[in-house]
């Protein structure tokens, strides 16, 4: 850039016009410039004020004799050697600035720096590594000639005191390529190196040389003269006239790129707590055996919910079921509630667990469970705003993104049943031999580490402790709870239309009424249109919503209903015999007693979907658990049946039918 006078044959560029300065012309006591355009020699004038508003607005810029030409970089990042040669080279310039172009006076000058930089400890400090390199290239280590200083001080000059023009003409200097040689390199980089594949540099140079080997044939029948074989500086110069975004997304996507080379340009930033919330959920890497009969369950899932003012966790829950609405559900009941049975569930815990309440905004991603109308409905009903992250955009709920890995880092791994989230990192360590972490220790230990360390350890982006966030700016006045626990639980079960009729309403196979419902019917008719509401863990009981009315409803088969899942129910129901469906309880019993003998038969099982059959019928969280059950499928004819898969839904993972073998005509 360097700096320059307004004065005679300065050049310029007037709205991008070349100009030079010819004179100064006094007008009226104004000063007033004349400038010649290069291209055609008119002249015009110009007021002194007039030209200094013109370089103001940028309209009006000095290039000097040394400027570059059209369409090359005038300023750009110094590599260390160039930065090196700068500063050797002002040096001498500086010491002839104002000395008489003689060489008597330059040489004099020269060698007075020349002594200064062999002498003194600063200016060998500052030329070390310059003088360093320079031996390393074995070159001769001498002052400069004074012709040599001289035409450094003459483009330093020229160029406005801009030390970019002390660059040796090396620097900079671009190769003029033969097109057919450029047209090789390209096409190899775009056939080796912008490829999904990625092949390696020593691919593309390969390419490029059997590609000039090729064209030098075509070359040769033509007369023309042929071509060198290209460099790896030559095509790493190609490739670097490339966007990186665009090198980066044509070897690793386009999505990989743009969170590569995300940009913070602002925060999401909230005042209070609870103005805004994320939630999600991420499988556990620990494998987890049942209390009651030490049968693995497999890999628990967790759903979260932290609020973004504090930090704090205000819900989580922890299940076997692969994420779905009702993970959402139970998550966000314990997290809407003050947690007031966690010191009698847990006296292990040390620090209460402090943070509750609605939240105004929930930020979640587009996963199914997140899309359902129950979820929507729920949230209408409790004023929240339900806010969607955009497709594969992780860091717009960073939050709880870094909370799950935290976690999983520091509850799962390292503990006995870790199963590493990484299957490389297994080696010959197996997770079900060495599961000896029970669901009642898994949740206990979830709770401790939230309440005593998570809550309680200082936060690097607060600078205090999550929880004394919460105490400083949460107040019991402003947090939002709902306004009844009972109709909390209608609210978010899930919402299913039905019929009331004399039989009943059906659901899943199974009737449900009570005297409520004949009272319904008769009242407002014998056949309503009605709303249920079920709690998919534990389908004994649902809710019955008519106009304004909100009565509950008992199955029919209370007995074999209560305490299981609308999951572990399908598939009971899908491989029980359809003629007799009393014959579901005595196969319930079989099949516990069956497991109970037969632990080593299940340790062979695939682990995916186990856990769902031991799923609790609610959150610890909300109510005491139930016994956990564990389900396999039989098919009738077992005595010889090989191993086949069942599938219910599309949410619903395969689950193995192992095969049962009669010992002596025994059941």
């Amino acid at each position: 850039m360097g700096s320059f006078h307004l004065e005679k044959n300065a050049l310029v560029v007037v709205n991008g016009i070349r100009m030079r300065v010819r004179k100064r012309v006094r007008e009226d006591s104004q000063n007033m410039w004349q400038l010649e355009e290069e291209a055609t020699g008119s002249c015009i004038q110009k007021d002194e004020k007039e030209l200094f508003r013109l370089h103001y607005s940028g309209n009006l810029r000095f290039i000097g004799d040394m400027s570059v030409p059209k369409g090359k970089v005038t300023h750009r990042q110094l590599t260390d050697d160039e930065k090196d040669e700068i500063r050797w080279r002002l040096s001498f310039i500086k010491a002839v600035l104002n000395l008489p172009v003689t060489r008597i006076s330059y040489e004099s000058a020269i060698a007075k720096v020349w002594e200064k930089l062999q002498t003194e400890e600063e200016s060998s400090k500052v030329f070390a590594d310059f003088l360093r390199k320079t031996r390393q290239k074995k070159m001769r280590i001498h002052a400069p000639g004074w012709i040599s200083v001289y035409r450094w001080k003459e483009r330093y000059v020229r160029s406005g005191a801009d030390a970019y023009a002390l660059l040796s003409r090396e620097h900079g200097q671009s190769e003029n390529l033969d097109p057919d040689f450029i047209e090789a390199i390209d096409d190899a980089l775009e056939e080796d190196y912008l490829v999904p594949e990625r092949g390696s540099m020593q691919d593309v140079i390969n390419t490029a040389k059997q590609k000039c080997k090729e064209k030098n044939e075509k070359r040769e029948r033509l007369g023309l003269q042929p071509m060198g074989m290209p460099t790896r500086r030559q095509v790493q110069r190609r490739l670097r006239m490339l966007p990186a975004f665009d090198i980066y997304a044509a070897r690793y996507g386009r999505d990989a790129a743009r969170m590569k080379f995300r940009s913070v340009t602002g925060h999401r930033t909230t005042s209070q707590p609870l103005e805004r919330a994320e939630i999600d959920h991420t499988p556990i890497d620990l494998f987890v055996v049942d209390d009651c009969n030490g049968l693995p369950l497999g890999r628990p899932y967790l759903t979260a919910c932290i609020d973004d003012f504090t930090r704090c966790v205000l819900g989580i829950y922890v299940g076997f079921v692969p994420p779905s609405y009702q993970s959402v559900a139970h998550c966000l009941m314990h997290a809407f509630l003050p947690k007031i049975t966690q010191k009698e569930d847990y006296p292990e815990v040390t620090y209460p667990w402090i943070s509750y309440g609605v939240m105004h905004t929930l930020v979640c991603d587009n996963g199914a469970e997140f899309h359902s109308d129950a979820l929507e409905d729920a949230c209408r009903k409790l004023g929240i705003d339900v806010e969607y992250a955009p497709r594969k955009t992780g860091w717009y709920k960073g939050k709880i993104e870094r909370f799950l890995r935290r976690i999983n880092e520091e509850v799962a791994h390292g503990n006995p049943g870790t199963t590493f989230s990484n299957v490389f990192e297994k080696s010959d360590y197996n997770p079900e031999r060495h599961a000896v972490i029970r669901l009642s220790t898994f949740r206990l230990g979830l709770q401790i580490w939230v309440s005593d360390v998570y809550h309680q350890r200082k936060h690097c982006a607060l600078s205090m402790p999550p929880e004394t966030m919460w105490k400083l700016h949460a107040k019991t006045e402003d947090i939002l709870i709902p306004g009844d626990r009972n109709s909390l639980q209608i609210v978010m079960g899930r919402p299913y239309s039905r019929e009331l009729t004399h039989k009943g309403i059906e659901f899943a196979g199974l009737y449900y009424g009570s005297e409520a419902t004949h009272e319904l019917r008769m009242r407002y008719g014998s056949k309503l249109k009605v709303e249920i509401r079920v709690n998919e863990e534990n389908i004994g009981d649902i809710h019955v919503i008519y106009e304004k009315e909100i009565v509950t409803a008992q199955a029919l088969k209370y007995e074999y209903a209560n305490g299981i899942s609308l999951w572990l129910h399908e598939q009971i129901k899908k491989h029980s015999p359809k003629y007799d469906p009393d014959i579901w309880l005595a196969g319930r019993e079989k099949i516990r007693q069956l497991f109970r003998g037969d632990r080593d038969v299940v340790r062979k099982l695939s682990r995916k979907g186990k856990g769902r059959a031991g799923e609790a019928v609610c959150s610890p969280e909300l109510d005491s658990p139930k016994p956990t059950l564990f389900f396999p499928t039989m098919t009738p004819d077992a005595k010889n049946a090989d191993e086949t898969f069942i599938t219910d839904s599309n949410e619903i993972p395969k689950l193995p039918v192992f095969r049962v073998i009669y010992n002596n005509g025994g059941q």
